[in-house]
């Protein structure tokens, strides 16, 4: 009897100890810079743990003993200590080395908050600034073509061949600046000369329909720009540049008097002033002459950034501003081919003014949750009549739990006006109101994320929803649309360490742009019709990737593999079709049905050794798209036809036969994108070649060209004998590093004169020689 109350009593004393806790808190700041660090995992190796607030601090309450401690923050060097809890409180501050040259880019575009590019569930690419200044791309869209999969024919965005060149209207890839849309409100369009390059520290492309973060138009992607985050170093930088154009290969194509040269700079300049301001400010200018006759464009741009925080009550609050007044050249089609091939069939040019202010506050709460609020005021003003703007407002909610639990929901709402003589009503006006939420769950080798997204809209008097699917009854034939959340899934999981391996599916829409619904415009013989019947475009994106990563001690050698397989299903595309009965028209309609699918490979490879860096990256994607619909088209909603002609053409850079080209491939499209980017750099030196090849486009408006009417003399002619295979164009740079702060650069774009189209009747610029000047300070 004795030895059980004995037992029972060391059982309970043992019990009450074990109830013993100790609390460990402190606070977590970078090493270099002492600035806080907000949101920094601290995981024991009992699954318990918590992350820092908005001042950088951290408690952790655990029964007394021994734990392992695992400390974690995106772009920082991972932390594990052994630490003793005792009964009391222990104070513990950590610094944290940030990750100078780290070789997995840290990404907020897939998921709202910061990860790793290679635990998210979808593709997405990083371009730093610096490449911008190396290339001197002047604008964007110059820019993107360096990533693969991603193509700009004449200033309209295609990520794996979901979208096409369609006469500037209707944006399949939305552009977002920190987080909000910025496309016209009356073509639904990309401005590039409107976007800050010079005031931007991360450009990240999301590859896939990304609407249930970014609404209307991010059917096929996303690109979105993140300002310079300020540091208590001030960081400016100057860059001035002078060019000119060469000649083309063709004699036809000389003209005397044509002028050939660009001209620009900007400054920029970001410092985080003390712990309570900080701020971004740029300036950007640029003079070109077009190689077409009598084309100038020009833009004077200027923004500011500002933030202010106040760390009593955990709240920042600031605002962005943006103005651009500039003058935009479009090339519709040639005149003819040989001597007229760059005299437009009507010259048109527009002088724009753009404006928007962007208003934000963020506040954390006691329990460490975030509330964030932005808005955007957006003004648009074009000098050919129309005047248009949008107001919209963004809430979100941001609750990080300590089980690996994230959880953001919000709320959005836009009003969007629009006026133009050549609209019909002269005054159009839509709103669009949003709920969405994604939650994402990390463990210790799988990731897992799900969204959501109801969105409402009133276009003039009609209202609509967006819709999740639709229901097809077999005995009626009728089809109806359910007006359920889209939807969003994906997983990644990390089997062993560098290998990461994906999958995701997520719904996504595009609402027509006020002018595919409502133009009435002429030009030289063609008209443009309106088409208020037609209905939203929807669809699907899914992708299974590979990615394996590597790195030697140090970092001194990194790379990584990527293979993505990718799927897209599209409902109510909108194309712009000719249309002869009635004279000489362009028409949007829908194209009931379309379906992309092809795959991906990129290769990155990194070599550093002391001052010495070696960089070389290459893509390929390769993607078969079609209608399906008409004679041709509609044997490819047989799924195991398309997928035979899928891999029967995936090798062959000839055009496909020609029945398929003309009655089933998507127009303006290349099945074959090849992007390679070599660069070498020392602290003297910098050299680099940029490569990219197009396949060759297999369909496209021919029907300006049948024989019975020729409005756009040629394009048959001339697309057959000129590009059989495809085209190969090549850049160049060179660069000298005098000091630190000083450095001159030398590019040549298109070295080799290739003459190319990347659509039907307008041939890209000849080879140009630019000289850069680049000052840090």
């Amino acid at each position: 009897m004795r030895r059980v109350i004995f037992i029972m009593l060391m059982v309970f004393t043992t019990s009450i100890f074990a109830q013993v806790k100790g609390t460990l808190e402190g606070v977590i700041t970078d090493a270099e810079t002492k600035e806080t660090l907000i949101g920094v995992n601290i995981i024991t190796n009992e699954a318990t743990g918590t992350t820092t607030d908005y001042d950088g601090n951290y408690t952790l309450t655990l029964p007394i003993g021994t734990y392992q401690l695992k400390i974690s923050y995106v772009g920082y060097e991972t932390i594990s200590m052994t630490v003793e809890i005792k009964e009391g409180t222990t104070a513990l501050n950590i610094e944290m080395e940030y990750q100078a040259r780290q070789f997995d880019d840290v990404v907020i575009s897939g998921s709202r908050y910061a990860k790793r590019a290679s635990e998210e569930v979808i593709s997405i690419e990083v371009i730093k600034p610096q490449l911008a200044d190396r290339t001197n791309s002047i604008r964007l869209d110059d820019l993107i073509k360096k990533v693969s999969g991603v193509n700009v024919a004449d200033g309209q965005a295609s990520i794996r061949a979901g979208s096409s060149w369609s006469y500037s209207v209707g944006s399949r890839v939305n552009i977002v600046l920190d987080g909000q849309s910025l496309l016209t409100p009356d073509r639904s369009s990309i401005k590039w000369q409107y976007l800050p390059m010079e005031s931007v520290g991360q450009i990240e492309v999301l590859k896939g329909a990304s609407s249930i973060l970014y609404g209307s138009s991010a059917m096929n992607g996303t690109i979105h720009l993140q300002t310079i985050k300020p540091t208590t170093t001030p960081e400016m930088k100057f860059v001035s540049y002078i060019g000119m154009l060469d000649d083309y290969a063709n004699p036809l194509y000389k003209k005397p008097g044509r002028s050939r040269m660009n001209t620009g700079g900007y400054f920029s300049r970001a410092h985080k002033v003390s712990d309570k301001f900080e701020y971004v400010v740029g300036v950007n200018g640029n003079y070109s002459e077009l190689p077409y006759d009598e084309y100038i464009d020009y833009h004077i741009r200027t923004n500011l950034y500002t933030k202010w925080n106040n760390k009593e009550k955990r709240s920042s609050t600031g605002f962005r501003l943006n103005f651009t007044h500039y003058q935009e050249s479009e090339f519709i089609f040639w005149k003819g081919p040989d001597e007229l091939a760059l005299t437009p069939i009507e010259a048109i040019r527009f002088k724009y003014v753009n404006f928007n202010v962007d208003p934000y506050y963020i506040k954390f709460d006691k329990k460490g949750n975030k509330h964030e609020l932005k808005s955007r005021l957006y003004y648009y003003n074009p000098n050919n009549g129309i005047k248009g703007g949008f107001v919209n407002l963004d809430y979100q909610f941001h609750k990080r739990f300590d089980n690996a639990w994230t959880i953001i929901t919000g709320a959005a709402t836009e009003s969007l006006l629009a006026y133009d003589n050549d609209f019909t009503p002269d005054l159009q006006q839509a709103y669009k109101w949003a709920l969405y939420a994604q939650i994402d769950k990390k463990w210790d080798k799988v990731s897992l994320t799900g969204g959501l997204r109801s969105e409402f809209f009133k276009f003039n008097n009609g209202f609509g929803a967006a819709y999740g699917f639709v229901r097809n009854n077999k005995v009626s034939g009728e089809i109806k649309e359910v007006p359920v959340p889209l939807m969003r899934m994906g997983v990644n999981y990390n089997p062993v360490k560098n290998t990461f391996v994906r999958f995701n599916i997520g719904q996504a829409f595009r609402l027509p742009s006020i002018l595919e619904y409502f133009i009435e415009y002429n030009f030289s013989g063609i008209s443009i019709k309106s088409n208020p019947d037609l209905k939203p475009e929807y669809g699907w994106t899914s992708e299974i990737g590979f990615k394996q990563n590597w790195q030697t001690k140090k970092n001194v050698y990194t790379g990584s593999f990527d293979l993505a397989i990718f799927w897209q299903e599209y409902k109510d595309l909108v194309e712009f079709q000719p249309a002869l009965e009635d004279g000489v028209a362009l028409i949007p309609v829908n194209i009931p049905t379309a379906r992309i699918a092809g795959y991906e490979i990129t290769l990155k490879q990194n070599i550093q050794a002391k001052t010495n860096n070696l960089s070389f990256d290459f893509g390929y994607t390769y993607a078969f798209p079609v209608q399906q619909s008409g004679i041709v088209g509609s044997q490819y909603k047989n799924i195991g036809t398309y997928l035979k002609d899928l891999f029967k053409y995936a090798g062959k850079i000839e055009n496909t036969p020609a029945s398929i080209q003309r009655n089933a491939m998507l127009k303006y499209r290349n099945r074959h994108l090849v992007n390679l980017n070599a660069e070498y750099s020392n602290e003297f030196l910098s050299l680099g070649v940029y490569a990219r090849y197009y396949s060759n486009l297999e369909n496209g408006d021919f029907e300006f060209d049948n024989g019975d009417i020729s409005i756009i003399p040629g394009i048959n002619e001339y697309w057959q004998s000129k590009f059989p295979q495809g085209d190969l164009v090549l850049d160049i740079n060179i660069g000298f590093h005098f000091t630190k702060q000083h450095s001159i650069g030398f590019n040549v774009k298109n070295l080799t004169n290739r003459e190319y189209s990347l659509r039907l009747a307008k041939i890209e610029a000849p080879r140009s020689f630019t000289w850069q000047y680049n000052y840090t300070f």
